[in-house]
């Protein structure tokens, strides 16, 4: 008899407590201006084999729904890691989400006003982004947590590269969206 009215003690005091949620000491979870960019696995980087249809893609998303204005900054490396026509300049502004970025080597050699056949293997691209809010607060990947910044599966879309690659998946795995 002691057992069951030891079991059904417990049972009770267990199933009746409810938690005051006013003690809970964890902050409320905001939405916070963040952008983030699925990088397609195939399209990593521009395909130097295929200048002319291949491209670098991913999506843009805007999980927290409270970005207005997405400005995306390039700048262009040569073979041996030099920067090739200066810092970083507004390579595009995107005010909507979710938005597919893509990136073609004909659109490199237009926004830096060269000849075409002047895109060749081995040549990077970084990239670095500012996202606004309505209010005009500016978000850029200083005002990232380390862990956002470091963690390839946060899809963090303020600072990432591309290049113009030969294909193999080796390749494949060296461009990740928070590397440079």
């Amino acid at each position: 008899m002691k057992k069951i009215f030891l079991i059904c003690f417990f049972v009770s005091l267990f199933s009746s407590c409810e938690q005051d949620e006013s003690l809970d000491p964890r902050p409320l979870i905001v939405p916070g201006q963040y952008v983030t960019l699925n990088i397609d696995y195939y399209n990593k980087y521009i395909d130097a084999t295929n200048l002319s249809t291949s491209s670098f893609r991913g999506t843009l998303s805007n999980p927290g729904g409270n970005v207005v204005k997405y400005e995306l900054f390039m700048r262009r490396k040569n073979s041996i890691g030099d920067v090739s026509n200066g810092d970083f300049a507004l390579y595009k502004t995107i005010n909507s989400f979710p938005y597919v970025l893509e990136i073609k080597a004909q659109d490199i050699a237009d926004f830096y006003d060269i000849n075409f056949s002047e895109i060749s293997q081995g040549q990077s691209y970084e990239f670095l982004a500012y996202s606004y809010d309505a209010n005009g607060i500016k978000t850029g990947y200083t005002n990232l947590s380390g862990i956002v910044k470091t963690t390839a599966s946060m899809k963090q879309g303020y600072r990432f590269k591309t290049g113009i690659e030969l294909p193999n998946e080796d390749t494949y795995a060296n461009y990740k969206n928070y590397s440079f």
